[in-house]
């Protein structure tokens, strides 16, 4: 017997795997990347800038805030720690990299693996869904 991987909605692990909605808007099943977990354990504003240059992509500074750059994103999980992507292959990379450039350990980096689904909604979605805000919000003005 012979099992395939299969992501959350049943497609092929590896690369990016796109949803159509409706016109114009689509959600983006990626898979097959991996991503470091990355815990400050001091004030996020005393590593915030020294993380970049081992991560190659900015760390958001908000709540709710993913942060995109050089093929990679940052998301904001906590005032002190960060998931990043960083490509299927490169978490050792990214590992080493962090401890190298945190030896005092207030950074640690691990490998983060997870099964749950996630989703990207193409900006085409964002749009809709403020449009639909707003006339929502215009039409209960004039009732």
């Amino acid at each position: 017997m012979t099992l395939a991987a299969r992501t959350g909605l049943d497609a092929a692990i590896g690369g990016e795997h796109v949803i159509d909605l409706v016109a114009d808007v689509s959600l983006t099943e990626p898979s097959g990347g991996a991503c470091v977990l990355c815990t400050s354990a001091v004030p996020a504003d005393d590593v915030r800038d020294a993380l970049p240059g081992a991560l190659d992509v900015a760390l958001p500074a908000s709540p709710g805030v993913t942060v995109a750059a050089n093929g990679r994103w940052a998301s904001w999980l906590t005032p002190r720690s960060w998931l990043v992507s960083v490509g299927e292959g490169a978490e050792e990379v990214a590992l080493e990299t962090v401890a190298r450039r945190f030896p005092d350990h207030t950074v640690h980096a691990s490998r983060y693996r997870d099964s749950l689904i996630w989703l990207a909604r193409s900006r085409a979605a964002w749009f809709v869904d403020w449009m639909r805000a707003c006339l929502d919000g215009a039409a209960g003005e004039s009732s």
